[in-house]
């Protein structure tokens, strides 16, 4: 596997959790 696409993988989980800690919070405020 290329480092080109672990390197994305990460990235995007790291956009997906945030993107859902940020609807959390900001829903419960």
């Amino acid at each position: 596997m290329s480092i080109h696409m672990e390197y994305y993988l990460i990235v995007s989980a790291i956009m997906f959790f945030a993107g859902i800690y940020g609807f959390f919070t900001r829903r419960n405020t």
